[in-house]
């Protein structure tokens, strides 16, 4: 009898130890970050992240303020978290004075169906921005085009262009 108690026990614990082990936990779906570097084409570099705090963008044409030389090229960097299906919405729009904003990029990117759980870096250029504010926003979708992440925002004044 004792026996028998200790191979019920046994496997039960070996049960529920599989069940646990079986279980991963949930991908936290997510725009992770969002990021802009300006290219000095003279120089062939890129700028810090346009969006730090410290970085100030004045005449980029001939690059006044913080920058350190012309640049007339952005490189949006957005990464984001996501599964096989799953689909990042990118819209990237500008707004000089009181102009009609206009759409630079609307684009989305899906992610590889041959992985489950996912990091990707979407990288996109955008050329012969000079002054305005200009706003990025990028969501993450489900197959079926539900949003399964908030939204992320980030915005930059290119300043200059009198």
């Amino acid at each position: 009898m004792k026996l028998v108690h200790l191979v019920a026990i046994l496997l039960t614990a070996f049960t529920v130890n599989f069940a646990n082990a079986a279980k991963t936990p949930e991908l936290k779906r997510e725009i992770v970050s969002i990021k802009g570097l300006l290219y000095y084409h003279g120089t062939g570099e890129w700028s810090q992240n346009i969006f730090d705090k410290d970085f100030h963008i004045w005449n980029p044409v001939i690059g006044e303020g913080t920058l350190k030389g012309a640049a007339d090229r952005t490189m949006f960097v957005i990464e984001a978290r996501g599964e096989s299906g799953d689909t990042v919405n990118i819209k990237i729009v500008q707004q000089f004075r009181k102009n009609k904003p206009r759409v630079l990029v609307d684009t989305k990117k899906s992610f590889s169906f041959l992985e489950k759980d996912q990091t990707m870096k979407i990288p996109i250029l955008v050329e012969d921005v000079y002054a305005g504010e200009v706003t990025v926003t990028a969501t993450v979708t489900n197959g079926g085009g539900k949003e399964v992440s908030p939204e992320k925002t980030a915005k930059v004044v290119y300043g200059g262009g009198e």
